[in-house]
């Protein structure tokens, strides 16, 4: 019952990532004319799709008959109004299935700069500890001509902290002597999981581009 033979080494590539985003506060202190350190707080939201499937009946961590919603985020199960009484091996049709995360992220980042014409150029490497805040799945079942939405608003397995490695590039660009606008790519990669005794192990990488407001004191 759960996932069919084979089907976690599917499981990522069935899901589908849609749109996310990062904001946040940071503030640095230069060591010198190269060199400076960097910390803030930031707030990352990501909504990843599942593609739709048969989901299975088995119990739960308290032993209720209930159907499990595996992602590579974690899992939850659900019970809708009109499959009241299940039996292991029971199936369900989902489909619609969107789980979206939410973490608080502590970095600290490293920047080598320097000066180009008028602009700053630097590269930056670091680390980010990642706290979760959220971590919702919305699912659509269907039987026959029945179909009911439900929602779980905890999911099973899911680390409340993991930690990243981020790098990337920085372009500062002066608009006034203590005011640049600055574009930031970034990539980030999950150094540890971000579940744990889940279907999968999941590791996310990202690639974003950070615009926005540096101001000098």
């Amino acid at each position: 019952v759960g996932l069919q033979p084979g089907s976690a080494s599917q499981l990522e590539k069935e899901e589908k990532h849609e749109f996310s985003y990062t904001f946040g506060v940071l503030g640095g202190v230069s060591l010198n004319k190269h060199l400076a350190l960097e910390s803030g707080i930031t707030v990352a939201n990501t909504k990843i799709s599942l593609e739709p499937q048969y989901i299975y009946a088995q119990p739960d961590n308290s032993g209720v008959v209930k159907y499990r919603v595996n992602t590579s985020s974690g899992y939850g199960y659900v019970l809708p109004s009109f499959s009241q009484n299940p039996v292991p091996g029971d199936s369900l049709y989902m489909y619609t299935s969107f789980h979206s995360l939410q973490y608080i992220g502590i970095p600290i980042t490293a920047i080598f700069g320097i000066n180009w014409h008028r602009f700053r150029l630097s590269l930056r490497a670091g680390g980010s500890a990642n706290f979760l805040t959220k971590a919702k799945l919305e699912v659509n079942l269907e039987n026959g001509s029945s179909n009911e939405n439900e929602t779980i608003y905890n999911l099973q397995a899911t680390r409340k902290i993991y930690f990243s490695g981020l790098a990337g590039g920085q372009i500062d660009y002066p608009v006034k002597k203590v005011l640049a606008v600055s574009l930031i790519p970034t990539f980030r990669c999950a150094i540890t999981s971000i579940d744990q005794n889940a279907t999968v192990k999941s590791y996310p990488m990202t690639f974003g581009i950070m615009a926005g407001l540096k101001i000098g004191l």
